[in-house]
């Protein structure tokens, strides 16, 4: 492993071992660090340099000449399928190689990279090839809308800017609608507005390359006329509670139903039709209401073959004279006496009675002016005992004893929570339960914080639990640190009483990962952690690094060459990432520093060529060689640290065409003179943090 290992680090090194005057040849590229391990054939001496470091090719292919300066016998090494060269090897003159793309039919970018080799000197020739252009419509490009509007998605593919192209016949009646989260950079949304008309009509919608005209696909739209029934000017009747009938008109072009809504069938039944009845008319028999309440329908007239095309017709019918109760004619009192309320509603005089034996602690509160005539105040004594009590009060009629409605008074208590034995309580990293206990006469709520509630939760209640025991859940404590939190027991009448209990947790330690192939990834330095791994596992697709300690560094070549991870978690406990930590990850499309870091090691992420964004924390004080090196598509580098950390050789070399380095905006000019730095000061942008 080790000796692969080396190999293919040597494959991938830009050059830092040879001085300029031994490779000066031509041009000025510089050679890789010489391995001790090859080139036993060819002297020290050895160098290798080339015309150009990086080959664009249009989307159809094309052949590129590249010009080879050694000073001895060379080979390359090419791994695309899509590149030939005209030749694999050459001697100490200066040689001409032939470089040839296919054509990319893949509508993507594609990269590659050539090594060429001289005894222990190599230099990386890197080709790409930008997409094709291309609009690709989806499968449906015909829409159906139906009279009352609506929305047609059109989705497509597309390598171009585009614009979507409404004729100006169909403007008044389809517009683009504003884009929203939910909706793809390649879908439109149309709206589609009511066709108020009794004709169809139709429109072709075209998609078109901004830069392109002969880039387009289209899109018909068709929507249909508009069918109607019209309703009479009269459509919301109120019958008395007797009963009796409704004639509902409606005019229409339509077979059509009468659908009376299965809670009102009990009391509205549809009349047959007679010789005396238009054709368009509905008679409806309402029965007698015997309840106390109003009561309401609403009658829809329904095209036979259409549910959408449907009038509606309420008709209301009046309640029995009565006194009606609030829906409330239940009231519980604290202990502590106050006020209660009693609303009702009736046409007729009524009296409120107290029974005997409450009187003593019910009594009606005098009439204010705030009181409308439908409402009593009653005042409710303290219960200085610790026994509930109850009381039902009674309205009624003062000229008729039967019409009566009753109130119900409960007076709680004197209440208490007492806390049983242990309060306090500490959790295992791993998690696990707690049982707390206390005494209560009251229901009593358990209240989580709401900074723990993503950690701790009540268990459901089992058969083995007594009656005021509840068990917490505790989940896993993944954060890296101690974490704990007070949990109340309080009195669901009084949050005056309440019991405390005091959760703390240790913690466990993790690093978390995701892979292309859903795999497990096994770091290759699995000792440079600063910690042991306990276990790893991949699991819903996420991969999880366990450890028995915090985790203070990413060792030296802990990820490398991984091709399949595509991102890391890297905990807040660790200070330091290692020299090829992350090494040709070729997934990995972008990474956090996080604060607690201060060094990140040489080649540590040479070269990600997927990696397009990477925040550097304000604690970083030194960058190592290349770190960032040949990660071609890396265009956004974000430094937050105020005083430039101390910069080594081509950090941020061969990046994205316009890559930009994002620093604080009053620390740009110290950025642009600062060693290591100063290389890429046209590059570097001030930004407010």
């Amino acid at each position: 492993m080790k000796k692969l290992f080396l190999l293919l680090i040597l494959l991938g090194m830009v050059a830092t071992g040879c001085s300029k005057d031994e490779v000066d040849k031509g041009n000025d590229n510089k050679t890789e660090q010489p391995n001790e391990n090859e080139g036993e054939n060819i002297p020290d001496d050895a160098y290798i340099s080339l015309n150009k470091d990086i080959v664009t090719i249009s989307p159809d292919g094309e052949s590129v000449d590249v010009k080879v300066y050694s000073n001895y016998a060379w080979e390359l090494t090419n791994n695309c399928d899509w590149v030939t060269t005209s030749i694999t090897s050459g001697d100490a003159s200066d040689t001409g190689v032939t470089v040839t793309l296919t054509a990319d039919l893949t509508y993507d970018d594609r990269e590659g990279t050539i090594v060429f080799s001289c005894g222990k000197a190599k230099k990386l020739l890197v080709v790409s090839q930008k997409f094709k252009e291309a609009i690709i419509p989806d499968a449906n490009n015909t829409f159906y809308i139906p009279a009352e509007g609506g929305h047609a998605v059109i989705t497509y593919q597309a390598t171009v800017d585009c614009e979507v192209i409404i004729p100006e016949e169909a403007q008044d009646w389809i517009t683009i609608a504003p884009a929203t989260r939910g909706l793809v950079s390649e879908s439109i949304t149309l709206n589609i507005a009511e066709n108020t008309t009794y004709s169809a009509r139709t429109a072709v919608i075209k998609v078109v390359a901004k830069d392109n005209a002969e880039l387009v696909v289209e899109y018909t739209i068709n929507q249909e006329q508009n069918d109607a029934i019209l309703a009479d000017e009269n459509n919301t009747f109120t019958v008395p509670s007797a009963g009796g009938e409704v004639a509902i008109n409606y005019q229409t072009n339509i077979d059509c139903d009468v659908i009376i809504p299965e809670e009102a069938q009990d009391w509205i039944a549809l009349i047959p039709e007679t010789r005396g009845l238009v054709a368009k008319s509905a008679i409806l028999q309402i029965s007698e209401n015997t309840t106390y309440s109003a009561r309401t329908a609403v009658i829809k007239v329904v095209a036979k073959d259409n549910a959408e095309l449907v009038v509606e017709y309420t008709i209301n019918q009046e309640q029995n004279d009565a006194i009606l109760a609030d829906e409330n004619n239940t009231f519980t009192v604290p202990s502590a006496g106050g006020e209660v309320a009693i609303n009702y509603q009736t046409n007729i005089d009524c009296d409120v009675i107290i029974p005997k034996y409450a009187q003593s602690w019910i009594t009606i509160s005098p009439a204010t002016r705030g009181l409308v005539s439908e409402s009593i105040t009653l005042d409710i004594a303290e219960n200085t005992s610790y026994s509930a009590r109850t009381a039902v009060i009674k309205i009624v009629a003062k000229d008729n004893a039967e019409l009566a409605i009753e109130y119900t008074i409960n007076q709680e208590q004197k209440n208490g929570v007492l806390v049983d034995g242990n309060n306090t309580f500490t959790v295992p990293g791993i998690g696990g339960s707690v049982l707390i206990k206390y005494q209560a006469n009251v229901d009593c709520d358990v209240i989580i914080p709401d900074e723990a509630q993503d950690w701790v939760a009540i268990a459901p209640a089992t058969r083995g639990l007594s009656t005021y025991s509840t068990t917490l859940n505790i989940a896993e404590n993944n954060s890296g640190k101690e974490r704990s939190c007070v949990i109340k027991v309080t009195s669901q009448g009084d949050n005056e009483l309440s019991a405390e209990y005091t959760i703390i947790q240790n913690p466990r330690y993790y690093l978390y990962y995701t892979s292309s192939n859903g795999e497990t990834v096994e770091p290759d330095n699995s000792s440079s952690f600063g910690a042991t791994i306990v276990s790893n596992t991949y699991k819903d697709g996420v991969g999880k690094i366990e450890f028995n300690a915090p985790i203070t560094t990413i060792g030296e070549g802990a990820f490398c060459y991984y091709s399949s991870l595509t991102s890391v978690t890297i905990p807040d406990s660790v200070t330091t990432i290692g020299k090829w930590a992350f090494g040709y990850c070729s997934s990995l499309t972008s990474v956090t520093i996080p604060d607690s870091v201060t060094t990140i090691g040489g080649w540590a992420f040479i070269p990600c060529s997927s990696l397009e964004s990477v925040t550097i924390c304000d604690s970083v004080t030194e960058i190592g060689d290349v770190a960032f090196s040949n990660c071609v598509s890396l265009t956004s580098v974000y430094c937050k640290a105020k005083t430039p950390p101390a910069g080594s050789y081509e950090m941020f070399s061969y990046n994205a065409s316009g890559r930009k380095i994002y620093v604080p905006m009053e620390s740009v000019e110290a950025y642009k003179s600062a060693q290591g730095w100063s290389d890429y000061a046209d590059d570097i942008v001030g930004y407010d943090f």
